[in-house]
């Protein structure tokens, strides 16, 4: 993750377990900061502008991510390493410490970031958004699951999730370069997006979440009691399984990507981008993500065949070309983007200019997969397996 110095990651202290989750957590964080890299590059056209603003929303993903790992390591004995002999095994005490230190370093290259924008940049908006997040981790032990109503439970997932949406949209809106309307329609889709992927997270972590204490919304979903009856993690999981709370998730999904997919489409009506600006526009966000922010070489998860291949199937005829395109839309970690009619808009673009920006594309899927669940079946399925084990 180059978003570090070099020597900050290769520090011989850092224990490699904890190296490892910095990559992951860059690798997610990223996300964000693509997002943020595309909207402020497609309106700005400043290249240096849209990078140095992509890296906020990572950094303080990566640090606020270990400072809660220290928290929820409620039962200590379980915070210590596991793996590997006895001498490579982190105490109590320097798993605690690591994660809350280099928490702590990873935050100030946030602050020095802030203080690489440009005079105009309203970083007053983004340290705001920042307090509006961490009052957020403040309030969740007012949360309990066994008491908690549906509204608890999508306020939780406000509270963890759309409010990184809303870091997203505030980070792009400093700028000063978009209409409100603008904004809304940008707000919308952020935290509507990370809305859905905190529900992903949740199921996913429900285990977890359990024996740490920690409140979760799948648990939160379920009929009042059916915690109480349950005399161990796993049959809680179980509970959630055989109960209508899939059912609840999917609906709520189901109207968030409904919101995103309104807002997309009124953002690009008043816009009136051409598909050119915005090819450019995603293209520089990918190949910074890689670049910048990604654990893994690009040749890693595409290979040269791989890339050969793609550069293929877009010079090939429309026909194969328009499919091999929505193949790869229908695949991309998004919720509620009308997949349809950007195939369709995509398909108009030049074969050899599109062929970076999918491979790049794919390559940020290939990491996200790997590292989090791209839909909710995919969540369940991992929860799932993680219960029968």
């Amino acid at each position: 993750m180059s978003l570090l110095p070099s020597d900050f990651l290769d520090h011989q202290e850092i224990h490699p377990s904890l190296r490892e989750k910095l990559e992951r957590y860059g690798d997610q964080g990223g996300l964000l900061g693509i997002l943020v890299y595309v909207f402020t590059y497609l309106e700005s056209e400043d290249e240096q502008l849209a990078g140095t603003a992509a890296e906020i929303p990572p950094l303080l993903f990566v640090s606020s991510s270990l400072h809660d790992d220290a928290i929820d390591e409620t039962a200590l004995d379980s915070a210590v390493e596991r793996a590997g002999e006895s001498s490579t095994r982190l105490t109590t005490r320097q798993f605690l410490n690591q994660h809350v230190t280099i928490g702590d370093l990873v935050f100030t290259h946030l602050i020095d970031r802030l203080d690489d924008l440009p005079d105009g940049f309203e970083t007053g908006k983004v340290a705001s958004s920042i307090r509006t997040i961490g009052t957020g981790q403040l309030d969740e032990d007012g949360f309990g699951s066994s008491e908690a109503s549906k509204a608890d439970a999508v306020r939780r997932l406000d509270q963890r999730g759309s409010v990184w949406g809303d870091l997203v949209a505030t980070v792009v809106g400093a700028s000063g370069s978009y209409s409100d309307d603008q904004l809304e329609r940008l707000t919308t889709v952020s935290q509507n997006l990370l809305f859905v992927y905190t529900i992903f997270d949740d199921v996913e972590d429900l285990p977890e979440d359990i024996e740490n204490g920690v409140a979760n919304a799948p648990v939160m979903l379920l009929e009042e009691g059916a915690v109480d009856d349950a005399d161990s993690s796993e049959a809680v999981v179980d509970a959630v399984l055989e109960s209508d709370v899939p059912d609840q998730l999917d609906a709520l999904v189901e109207a968030r990507e409904a919101e995103v997919e309104a807002a997309v489409r009124r953002f690009h009506e008043d816009g009136d981008y051409s598909n050119e600006a915005i090819l450019e526009a995603t293209s520089r966000a990918l190949e910074w993500y890689a670049e910048s922010v990604c654990s893994r070489p690009l040749e890693e998860s595409v290979s040269e065949a791989s890339q050969r291949t793609i550069r293929e199937q877009l010079t090939g005829d429309d026909a194969t070309k328009r499919e091999y395109i929505d193949s790869i839309i229908q695949d991309a970690p998004l919720y509620g983007v009308p997949a349809d009619e950007i195939g369709r808009e995509a398909a108009t673009l030049s074969g050899r200019r599109l062929a970076p920006a999918i491979t790049h594309l794919v390559h940020v899927q290939t990491l996200a997969a790997a590292t989090m669940p791209m839909h909710l079946e995919d969540a369940f399925s991992r929860l799932r397996e993680k219960n029968a084990a």
